[in-house]
């Protein structure tokens, strides 16, 4: 886990319009499944400390102050008020906080601020968008479609 922030500026911010699944920015499906079972053996569990207006949280685990980055301070405040200020640490680039019905999962970066990016153009390659964005996600009749052509352009069995 870092203890300097990185000095970097992450830019204009747009939360809203944020595409990215990289450390930092938006929680891919995939991410949240594997914390939300930790191994009870790896989850660590801590206080929060503060959530500073760039980004940097720092979270106290077993007397040692962590920090971490999210691109959404203002949505991270939000979450730790519900929680009263307890962090879960899953692992995966991830932070619980904890609430009532559940927890919510924010994607943090031990490595410091980097730039939102909006949606790749219409088109893109699946494996450009994994490379740019770090991932994606599609509709189910997107994936249909997707898998129906795959099988429309294999080749038939002569027979």
């Amino acid at each position: 886990m870092s203890s300097n922030p990185s000095t970097a500026s992450p830019g204009p911010v747009n939360h809203a319009a944020c595409a990215l699944y990289t450390p930092g920015h938006r929680v891919h499906f995939i991410q949240a499944k594997l914390g939300w079972e930790p191994h009870p053996a790896t989850y660590r569990s801590g206080n929060l400390v503060s959530v500073q207006d760039d980004g940097w949280i720092t979270v106290d685990v077993d007397g040692e102050a962590l920090r971490f980055w999210n691109h959404d301070p203002t949505w991270a405040r939000r979450c730790f008020a519900e929680s009263g200020g307890r962090v879960g640490l899953p692992g995966h680039c991830m932070l619980h906080a904890p609430k009532p019905s559940g927890r919510y999962c924010l994607c943090v970066s031990t490595d410091g601020p980097t730039p939102c990016a909006g949606p790749p153009p219409a088109g893109t390659d699946p494996v450009e968008r994994i490379r740019t964005h770090g991932g994606f996600l599609l509709p189910g009749p997107e994936i249909r479609r997707i898998l129906q052509d795959s099988e429309d352009e294999k080749p038939k069995d002569e027979g």
